[in-house]
């Protein structure tokens, strides 16, 4: 972050250059200068520049990149025998990993899997910094045009999987719930919980407005939303496959409905630099999850969910 922000001297094109917001560059900045107790940049209206203590800060840690780098001819060797190989996931595709691990487990690959949890707005910026060379990532489409840019500029790959659209949880409770599908009028009546900004940015701009009004307290946590979901004090929104092995909608305490004439879908790719660059044990991996059927198992499971649902309901 640091060599970024004084390449740029501007929090904001750093922060861009890195894909990741201007408040949380910030934030990292401001706690790294904490921990060291000096001030590593001067902000002014000109931009932002080094100290002295940060001149020295830079060239160690440009010193410190430079062997980092260098590393990487000793990871190579040892991953194409073997080993560890490290795949990101965010919080929308981590459902997906239990298909994943069944899939590289019956292909008995000679490597282990670690599966590392990043952000949705921080994960390029981990791709860029070495934490994995795989990642699993879902986006709608508008959000697409962040992703291209880093690939096309990096020489990354986006190798598309399948699509899943956004849908609305609502309580086996609510009257509404006995219908095949939710009619924007149905809407103007429900309160809508949802992540706080930004998390729940997507929710906040393609959703609020079909809703009367938000739930009182915004959280980050998926159980909290779905319980108040389950409790029908309010409606929640999700993909599909985010909620499709959560407890509340295996048993039939919420279910997902869609909306008429209204879909918003994500698409969930598989990025990485190239299978070029990729070590054998890595191209393994993204064969493995190429060939694995997420849409037949979504359609299952959906079918168990329809089935426990209509079981509450009837109840």
């Amino acid at each position: 972050y640091v060599t970024e922000i004084a390449k740029c001297h501007s929090m904001t094109r750093a922060a861009a250059n890195l894909f990741v917001t201007q408040p949380a560059l910030s934030e990292s900045l401001n706690s790294l200068e904490r921990e060291l107790d000096f001030t590593i940049f001067r902000r002014s209206k000109q931009g932002m520049t080094l100290t002295a203590a940060g001149e020295k800060f830079y060239e160690e840690a440009q010193m410190v990149l430079s062997i980092i780098r260098g590393w990487d001819k000793f990871s190579q060797v040892g991953a194409e025998e073997g080993g560890n190989v490290n795949l990101g996931f965010t919080s929308v595709t981590r459902n997906l990993l239990p298909l994943i691990e069944t899939a590289v487990e019956n292909a008995g690959g000679d490597y282990h899997l670690c599966c590392f949890a990043s952000g949705d707005d921080t994960v390029l910026a981990d791709i860029q910094q070495g934490k994995f060379n795989v990642g699993l990532i879902g986006v709608i489409p508008a959000k697409y045009s962040e992703y291209a840019p880093f690939c096309e500029k990096n020489g990354w790959k986006l190798d598309f999987l399948f699509e899943d659209p956004f849908q609305v949880m609502i309580s086996t409770k609510n009257p509404l719930a006995q219908k095949e599908l939710l009619e924007f009028d149905d809407l103007k009546g429900l309160t809508i919980a949802r992540y706080p900004d930004p998390y729940g940015s997507i929710t906040k701009a393609y959703y609020r407005d079909f809703f009367a009004q938000d739930y009182p307290c915004y959280t980050h946590d998926k159980d909290i939303l779905l319980e108040q979901v389950a409790r029908d004090r309010a409606v929640a929104v999700f993909p599909w496959v985010s909620v499709v092995n959560h407890y509340r909608v295996r048993r039939g305490q919420v279910k997902p409905m869609s909306i008429r004439n209204f879909s918003l879908p994500v698409h969930f790719y598989i990025i990485h630099p190239g299978e070029e660059k990729l070590t054998a044990p890595e191209r393994l991996l993204v064969e493995h999850i190429r060939e694995i059927p997420f849409l037949e198992r979504i359609q299952a499971d959906r079918k168990s969910t329809r089935l426990n649902s209509s079981h509450m309901l009837e109840s």
